[in-house]
C-alpha cells in the first residue's frame, strides 16, 4: 500500500515485545472500525506479532488498509526517503533527572521538552522532576503540563514550521543520529532480527554498557551534571519542593518507607472489608469484554467501584488476551474469582 492517502495514516508500534503490546495491537487491527477509520502502518518484529496472534487466536489483518513495516527485515540498504514518515513522539530522558535538588529537574525537563519541540516531534511525554525517586506526584504533574502549556503559548516557538531550519548544526547532529540508528539497523539484522537480539541478551548489555559509560564520564569529569559532579555548592541550600514526603523508599535495612507501610495497611483493610461478589463479577465483565475485543474503559470504572485494586484489573485483562495472570509468576489469582 502506498502512504499517501486521503485518510488519516496512523503509525503504531508494539511497544515491548516481552509485554502485552503486541497482543493488544492484533486485536486492535481486527476491529474493522479501526481500519475503516484509517491506515494503519504497524512497526515491529513479524514473528512476535505472529506469536501474539495464535496467543489471543486473532488472525493478523494485514492488508489493503493496514501494512507492517518488519523490523526483523528490514532490507539492508533501505532507502529511508522510500518511507514517508508517520508522526513522532519522543520520550524524554528520566536519565538525566537527579536527587541533589530535584527543582533542577523541572529546568532540565522545559530545556529537553524545548529541544524536542525545535526538533518537529508531534507529541511527548515529559518526566517528572520525581523521577529518580518515586513515580509522578500530582504536583509534578501539574508541573508537566505547565511546561507544555507555557511552551506552547508563551515562546511562540509553535508559530513557524521549522524554528531551527538551515542550521548547519543541526544538520550535521541529524546526520549523526542517522548514521548511528542505520549502524544498528545493520547490526541487528546480521544477529537475526529484532526477536533473535533480545533473547541472546543483546539488546539489555547495550543498555547497560550505555549505562556504565555514562557514569563513567560523570566519574572522570568527562560529561557535567548540577549537583552531582560540579557545582555541589548549589544543593546545599536545600529547596523543599510539594510532597516531597512521598519520595522515601526505603532502604536495604529498612524495606518500606513510612507512606509505603501505610499504604501497604490501607490495601490490607480494603481487602479485609470490600463484598467479593460484587467485585467478582465486575471483573468477570472486564475479563468478558476484553476477551471479546470491546472497549474495556467502562468495565475498568466498573471494577475500580467495587473497589478492585490495580494489579487485579490488570491480570483480568491479561487472562482476557489469553496471558498469564502475572507474566512472572510472583502473583497468583484471587481464590474467589472465577474467569472460567
Amino acid at each position: 500500500m502506498t502512504l499517501m492517502s486521503a485518510r488519516p495514516v496512523i503509525a503504531v508500534t508494539i511497544g515491548d515485545p516481552a509485554g502485552i503490546g503486541p497482543e493488544i495491537v492484533v486485536r486492535a487491527v481486527a476491529l474493522e472500525a479501526v481500519r475503516a477509520s484509517a491506515e494503519i502502518v504497524v512497526i515491529g518484529d513479524r514473528g512476535r506479532l505472529q506469536e501474539a496472534a495464535r496467543a489471543t487466536g486473532i488472525p493478523p489483518h494485514f492488508g489493503e488498509t493496514t501494512s507492517l513495516i518488519d523490523l526483523g527485515n528490514v532490507p539492508a540498504g533501505m532507502d529511508p526517503r522510500a518511507v514517508k514518515c508517520p508522526p513522532v513522539n519522543t520520550n524524554l530522558a528520566g536519565s538525566a533527572m537527579t536527587r541533589q535538588q530535584p527543582v533542577f529537574n523541572v529546568i532540565r525537563s522545559t530545556v529537553q521538552a524545548l529541544a524536542s519541540l525545535l526538533g518537529g516531534v508531534n507529541g511527548m511525554e515529559i518526566k517528572a522532576y520525581t523521577e529518580v525517586m518515586s513515580s509522578s506526584t500530582t504536583a509534578a504533574l501539574v508541573i508537566n503540563r505547565g511546561i507544555e502549556a507555557i511552551l506552547a503559548e508563551e515562546t511562540g516557538v509553535c508559530q513557524t514550521v521549522d524554528p531551527l531550519a538551515g542550521s548547519y548544526y543541526v544538520e550535521w547532529l541529524t546526520g549523526q543520529v542517522e548514521d548511528g540508528a542505520r549502524r544498528l539497523l545493520d547490526e541487528i539484522l546480521r544477529r537475526g532480527g529484532v526477536r533473535a537480539c533480545i533473547q541472546s541478551g543483546w539488546v539489555q548489555a547495550l543498555v547497560e554498557e550505555g549505562a556504565r559509560q555514562r557514569q563513567r564520564e560523570l566519574e572522570e569529569g568527562q560529561r557535567i551534571q548540577v549537583g552531582v559532579n560540579a557545582y555541589q555548592t548549589l544543593v546545599e541550600p536545600e529547596i523543599s519542593l510539594p510532597m516531597l514526603d512521598a519520595l522515601d523508599r526505603g532502604t536495604p535495612a529498612r524495606r518500606y518507607s513510612d507512606l509505603q507501610r501505610e499504604i501497604l495497611e490501607e490495601v490490607s483493610e480494603l481487602r479485609a472489608w470490600r463484598d467479593t461478589g460484587p467485585l467478582a463479577r465486575a471483573l468477570r465483565d472486564l475479563f468478558v469484554v476484553t476477551r471479546e475485543g470491546q472497549n474495556v474503559v467502562r468495565a475498568m470504572i466498573d471494577a475500580w467501584k467495587a473497589d478492585a485494586t490495580l494489579g487485579e484489573i490488570a491480570g483480568t485483562i491479561r487472562v482476557g488476551l489469553g496471558l498469564a495472570w502475572d507474566e512472572w509468576g510472583l502473583v497468583t489469582k484471587p481464590e474467589w474469582l472465577d474467569l472460567g
